[in-house]
């Protein structure tokens, strides 16, 4: 027809319209959802245990308290006490199971 754009050009401006708006709203609210899954995930504790290797990551360190274990998400602090009890303050991150360390001090044998 005459004096009507093709529809395919239309549909193409739609799709990048729609496009250009969902990769708009993905950055204004992709940090607000995972900063609250972040606070929902996490809770502060303090646990004594002894650093060790972990048996099934290579190159990780873990917290060993009893039968539980908790991976050490910046082993490097850790890396100085390892095979020593230690007292740790950190966020533990249930999903995962990494333990952030906030704090670590010795304790005597």
């Amino acid at each position: 027809m005459p004096g009507h754009p093709h529809p395919w050009r239309i549909m193409t401006a739609v799709f990048v319209a729609v496009l250009m708006c969902s990769l708009v709203i993905q950055k204004l609210f992709s940090p607000l959802g995972d900063a609250a899954l972040r606070a929902a995930d996490s809770r502060q504790i303090s646990v004594t245990g002894v650093i060790a290797a972990s048996p099934s990551v290579p190159a990780t360190l873990t917290l060993r308290d009893g039968d539980s274990r908790y991976i050490l998400a910046n082993a490097s602090e850790a890396r100085i006490f390892a095979g020593r009890k230690v007292r740790i303050v950190g966020i533990f991150h249930e999903s995962t199971g990494l333990l952030e360390v906030r704090s670590i001090s010795p304790l005597p044998l």
